[in-house]
């Protein structure tokens, strides 16, 4: 989706005159601090919205934000940045609605004047039909918390997967809640937007992590996420045994064959320096052959892409009958900066017969033929599920 100038633009507005109980403007000691300035709410996704503003004032603790879906509501708590902040993130929005805010800096002696912004979700442009929208804020991995969820769908057999938040130095694992744990080893797991992100971790030497999910069924689906690489990651050394999955999707059931429809896969392989390439093979749930694609493409370089977050679509579009050959299977990539995605693969004469009704299950990463030798984390982030476009 491309938004005009104006509909990118939101206004703000609010009193930066100075506090009375701080007549000079220095917001120094004993004084409330001076308000914040330039607050603005500018959209960033279908169901998310950019924060940001001026910290006027050294003196305070911290901000408040307040928000309101519509200009009638009560002001309901948001969000306490720390002091310095100048910019925060709201996720799990509903499509097509303005949310107001309001904003105000405190200290032990007070609190400045709020000001205020408004922000639009899709700034009235008609949004992208969604079937589902998560960004992990709930904590755990309910799909009823997601802001969209219209197809049923479930997080599954969860597998040395988590729910993962950054304060400060430190990295916290909310979900499970059995094994609730605090990092202090340095590890960075700050989400893409928000708080929190879905982490799935390979330890050492352990070839599976993965997460599965279920949804009603669909002949053309197209997802999208936000997946980070590891600050640590290294892959293989080319050899003939080192795949990695990186998503999968399935019909019926996994691998199946004959009657129980298709299965796609996506997987990285090393590529001789520590980095990967990635490719994709899938079943013909007609036949039930292996139906391997060669068209493999670079995707991750070591070192220049440790830490770097990706946005990834995946498509697949199921055969319009029985032998018509006219499947597809494609993905694309943007890195976090780029506007565009690049296309990385393409197949449109893809066989992927379905029994009944299309895709209906998947998991995101999975087994390692060759385990990585260091515990190594991958994150993702604002996870969407749609039956159209997501580019």
């Amino acid at each position: 989706m491309t938004l005009s100038a104006f509909e990118q633009t939101i206004t703000a507005n609010g009193s930066n005159d100075l506090n009375s109980s701080d007549p000079t403007g220095a917001g120094g000691a004993g004084g409330a601090p001076l308000a914040p300035s330039g607050f603005t709410a500018t959209y960033l996704s279908d169901t998310s919205l950019s924060l940001a503003w001026t910290d006027n004032s050294s003196t305070e603790l911290n901000f408040e934000i307040d928000r309101r879906p519509n200009g009638t509501d009560p002001w309901t708590p948001l969000a306490d940045p720390a002091a310095n902040a100048t910019s925060a993130t709201n996720t799990g929005l509903t499509v097509d609605t303005t949310y107001y805010y309001r904003l105000r800096a405190v200290n032990a002696a007070g609190n400045s004047a709020y000001v205020t912004a408004s922000g639009v979700t899709t700034a009235g442009v008609t949004s992208t039909p969604n079937l589902l929208s998560e960004g992990f804020e709930s904590g755990d991995l309910t799909a009823s918390t997601a802001s969209i969820n219209t197809v049923n769908f479930a997080w599954t057999d969860a597998n040395r997967t988590s729910i993962l938040r950054q304060v400060g130095s430190s990295a916290f694992r909310d979900f499970p809640v059995d094994f609730a744990q605090e990092y202090v080893d340095g590890r960075d797991v700050t989400a893409k937007t928000g708080t929190r992100s879905l982490g799935i971790e390979y330890a050492a030497g352990v070839e599976m992590a993965e997460q599965r999910f279920s949804y009603n069924a669909q002949p053309e689906l197209w997802l999208r996420y936000w997946i980070r690489v590891p600050e640590n990651y290294s892959h293989g050394t080319g050899g003939g045994d080192d795949t990695s999955k990186f998503l999968s999707l399935w019909n019926t059931t996994y691998q199946a064959g004959v009657g129980g429809g298709a299965t796609v896969w996506l997987s990285m392989f090393g590529d001789g320096s520590s980095g990967s390439t990635l490719g994709f093979t899938h079943m013909d749930g007609d036949t039930g052959n292996d139906i391997a694609y060669a068209g493999v493409t670079q995707f991750i370089t070591v070192p220049a892409d440790r830490g770097r977050w990706m946005q990834m679509v995946f498509r697949v579009k199921t055969e319009t009958s029985l032998g018509a050959a006219d499947g597809i299977i494609q993905t694309y990539r943007r890195w976090d900066g780029e506007a565009n995605f690049t296309q990385l693969h393409s197949k449109t004469n893809a066989t992927l017969n379905e029994q009944t009704g299309g895709f209906q299950a998947g998991y995101l990463m999975g087994w390692a033929n060759s385990p990585y030798q260091a515990d190594t984390w991958f994150l993702i982030d604002d996870f969407e599920m749609s039956t159209e476009s997501l580019l």
